[in-house]
C-alpha cells in the first residue's frame, strides 16, 4: 500500500493530488506544484523533497502527470479507488466533480 502524486486537469485548470492506496482516494489536492511541495516538505521533509528533486520525480510530475511507476497515466492511477460517497467508486469524471472542480485553495479532501 502506497501514496504517489498525480496530475489531474479539470476545464485548463491542472491539480496535482496526493493519493493513498490505504483509502484509495484524494487525501490533498493542490492547485499549483509549488503547495504540492509545500505540503510534501511538511509531511516528508525536506530532505525528501530535495530528493524528490535530484531523481527528477517533480519534473516527471510535471511531465507524465504521475510520480509512481505502478501505472501509466494519472487516469489509470485513480481510476480503481473507493472516492465517492460510502467508499463508492467513481470515475475520473467524478473525482473531477467531487474534489477538484472549483477549488481555488491547496488543502486536505
Amino acid at each position: 500500500m502506497g501514496q504517489y502524486a498525480v496530475k489531474l486537469t479539470d476545464k485548463d485548470k491542472q491539480y496535482y493530488i496526493h493519493w493513498s492506496e490505504i483509502v484509495d482516494a484524494p487525501v490533498y489536492v493542490a492547485v499549483s506544484l509549488d503547495d504540492y511541495r509545500a505540503y510534501f516538505r511538511d509531511r516528508f521533509g525536506r530532505d525528501a523533497d530535495e530528493s524528490s528533486e535530484r531523481r527528477g520525480d517533480w519534473k516527471r510530475l510535471e511531465e507524465t502527470g504521475l510520480i509512481t511507476e505502478s501505472y501509466q497515466t494519472p487516469e489509470e492511477a485513480v481510476a480503481c479507488n473507493r472516492a465517492g460517497t460510502n467508499e463508492r467508486q467513481l470515475t475520473v469524471e467524478g473525482i473531477r466533480r467531487r474534489y477538484l472542480r472549483g477549488r481555488t485553495e491547496s488543502g486536505v479532501c
